[in-house]
């Protein structure tokens, strides 16, 4: 005979709280991506806030609404936000790429039901940055020695920095990592460096001021090309420039950081690729430095990843 437990009021009601606690943290981490795990970890009061926010638009029946197979958030005045862009929004405070300030009002006031969202949002995220600031310059991600060293050294440094110098002759191509801010910079030189020296490429990154100048200004053709990896010939000689990018994808997976790179062709949502001389060469053997830099073409507005003729490495 089976035994046949029987579940008091506070049973089920503690049952109840947590499947509702799951659902709501599912959601959260769908809209917030990788914020929703930095809440978890980092302020039990803002992670609570949020929780609430998010409860009452998850659950609430009137609060999102499908259209054509999508979800939109409703606002109590009746407006609406498609979720998809409201993802889009949080990615680009994550990223750095604006504000919490400078999305907020694309953010509905009040939902549908009366719930407070915008200022629990904007508040919360504001809260959340400064514990991240307070743990280290890259918020939860730990930086190694060499990492950090490179941050305390370089934030107020205005200038581009040459980490490694090429082994080699120079094939003409780099890929560029796209960084937004000199945070994502550090982890990402920190995450890459051991692979470019084994693959005796050039590394050179941008410093703190040179956000402020160029990397983070939307108008300059540097514009979020925080990290260039020059691709030496001799890897393209050895067929290892697939192998060479799949080794940095690797590297930097706990960095979510990604955008669009100017002038190049995009291989993953973080790293392009381009081709810099101004005429074809064959990749295989290269140009000493000296012929690099008679042959260099600089980058431009509207600038294409290749010239006309030129064998492109990744086809």
């Amino acid at each position: 005979m089976k035994k046949i437990y029987k579940l008091t009021e506070n049973d089920l009601t503690n049952l109840i709280r947590r499947v509702i606690n799951e659902q709501v943290f599912q959601f959260l981490k769908q809209v917030l991506g990788t914020a929703g795990d930095d809440i978890a970890k980092a302020d039990a009061k803002i992670a609570a806030q949020l929780d609430s926010v998010f409860a009452n638009l998850s659950l609430g029946a009137k609060n999102i609404i499908q259209k054509n197979g999508k979800s939109f958030i409703v606002s109590s005045r009746g407006t609406e936000l498609s979720l998809e862009t409201f993802q889009a929004l949080m990615k680009d405070v994550q990223s750095g790429r604006r504000s919490i300030d400078q999305i907020a009002d694309y953010l509905p006031r009040q939902l549908v039901d009366g719930t407070e969202f915008r200022s629990i949002i904007v508040s919360n995220m504001k809260k959340l940055e400064n514990v991240k600031s307070q743990n280290s310059p890259k918020g939860l991600v730990k930086l190694s020695s060499r990492g950090q060293t490179f941050y305390d050294n370089f934030k107020n440094s205005g200038n581009w920095l040459q980490v490694l110098n090429i082994k080699g002759n120079m094939s003409g191509w780099k890929f560029h990592i796209f960084t937004s801010n000199f945070d994502d910079t550090a982890l990402v030189f920190d995450k890459v460096y051991d692979v470019v020296n084994r693959y005796g490429a050039g590394l050179k990154v941008g410093t703190g001021q040179m956000f402020n100048r160029s990397i983070g200004n939307p108008g300059s053709v540097q514009y979020d090309k925080g990290v260039t990896i020059y691709i030496p010939a001799n890897v393209i000689k050895n067929g290892q420039q697939k192998q060479m990018l799949n080794d940095i994808q690797s590297a930097i997976s706990e960095y979510k950081g990604g955008g669009n790179i100017s002038g190049d062709k995009m291989i993953t949502n973080n790293i392009g690729y381009r081709y810099e001389l101004s005429k074809p060469i064959d990749p295989k053997l290269g140009v000493t430095k000296d012929d690099y830099y008679s042959l260099y073409s600089p980058n431009s507005e509207g600038s294409s990843f290749n010239i006309q003729n030129n064998l492109d490495i990744f086809k």
